[in-house]
């Protein structure tokens, strides 16, 4: 099995609610490992993302004491690795600012890897890819696309900092992806018509079949599947006694349970299981988990 994910490693700092300041990589990176403890030695998962001239030494070093994680997307940068500045003010609502970041990556960094079993994007800067380039994977590429809305929703102000926004070609990125991955707060900002997630699968998710998943934060998280003007929906509550630390990265731990369970299951209800498992063991570490505790966590608790 061959992973291709593609996005932004970021330089997190980050506030939380309680305790000192944590300063941990983030944006794909919480993918990226989540992918490389679920998925086995034989497999292999290949990032795509700029990786700064400051951490790109570390990056490497890590990638390669990892089995399954291939350095062949890595592209390195002169510039400094994009960094965010995360305030937290509740368990959902922070502010961030972004610093030093990366332009949209090329589709000839994208290109030798459309060989892939499944194709992840998960918009973290909010333009890791364009439009453009978007559609010319579309194009070339003939398998599963999943993507993580995300920063999309997003714009930076003069001061880097971060405010959502509805942009005006959304349903062209709904219509290129199969699976559709978006948390409440972005739900709440594409559904203008205020419809409820099935209806909104029908109207702006025209194809065969077009799947999306809704993280709910703590009450769980629902996926929607679309099929010849049907739909058929499964939802998961939040795991029980959970023990959150740290809500970053727990969206992106979520989209790499939910591609596991997938690919692996080919079971929608399945995949919510463990994508809702995997997301709760995430939260309990601060930043970005040690791989081995991680690991262990996982396999006593989601039975991998």
């Amino acid at each position: 099995m061959r992973i291709c994910l593609v996005g932004t490693l970021v330089d997190d700092v980050i506030y939380p609610l309680q305790g000192p300041k944590i300063r941990a990589y983030g944006g794909i990176y919480h993918t990226l490992i989540t992918l490389s403890v679920l998925f086995s030695e034989k497999d292999i998962i290949i990032p795509v993302t700029y990786v700064g001239k400051d951490h790109w030494d570390r990056i490497i070093q890590f990638v390669n004491q990892q089995k399954n994680i291939s350095v062949d997307g890595l592209v390195r940068s002169e510039k400094k690795t994009n960094q965010s500045i995360l305030r937290y003010f509740s368990s959902s609502e922070r502010t961030e600012i972004s610093k030093y970041p990366f332009p949209a990556l090329k589709y000839e960094h994208i290109e030798p890897f459309l060989d892939c079993d499944l194709l992840a994007i998960n918009m973290i800067s909010g333009w890791d890819i364009d439009l453009n380039i978007f559609r010319e994977i579309r194009r070339r590429y003939k398998g599963e696309i999943y993507i993580d809305l995300h920063s999309y929703l997003t714009q930076l102000d003069k001061n880097g900092q971060r405010f959502h926004r509805r942009p005006g070609d959304i349903d062209q990125w709904l219509y290129l992806a199969d699976i559709i991955q978006m948390n409440k707060k972005e739900f709440t900002i594409l559904n203008t018509d205020q419809l409820d997630i099935a209806d909104f699968c029908l109207k702006y998710c025209i194809s065969e079949r077009k799947l999306i998943n809704l993280t709910l934060g703590s009450s769980g998280s629902i996926s929607v599947l679309a099929m010849q003007g049907k739909t058929e929906s499964c939802s998961k509550e939040t795991i029980q006694n959970l023990h959150a630390t740290d809500p970053t990265g727990c969206g992106d731990a979520f989209m790499a349970g939910f591609i596991y369970g997938y690919v692996t299951h080919k079971s929608i209800h399945d995949a919510l299981d463990l994508a809702n498992c995997v997301a709760s063991v995430y939260c309990e570490f601060p930043g970005a988990p040690d791989i081995k505790e991680f690991y262990n966590g996982v396999k006593e608790r989601c039975l991998i």
